[in-house]
């Protein structure tokens, strides 16, 4: 899936979990681990260690994962 075009070193593989009840709670925790996830994005790519990349399996939907797998995911993505 493209690994060999920018998987050069190691990177970190990261995930963060919400367990909610509501959809309220679904909502409130939507936001909060989006903007964590934005601030772990700004700070590797102020480092220079952002990969660029999403992994399929632990993406949701507003992602869109296959759009950080390049050309190869091409005929998938389409």
């Amino acid at each position: 899936m493209g690994f060999d075009n920018w998987l050069t070193d190691a990177g970190i593989l990261w995930l963060t979990q919400a367990r909610v009840k509501t959809e309220e709670q679904e909502a409130i925790a939507r936001v909060l681990l989006s903007t964590q996830a934005a601030e772990i994005e700004d700070l590797a790519k102020s480092l220079g260690a952002d990969l660029g990349w999403r992994c399929l399996n632990y993406a949701d939907a507003s992602h869109d994962p296959l759009s950080s797998y390049g050309s190869c995911a091409s005929p998938i993505h389409s």
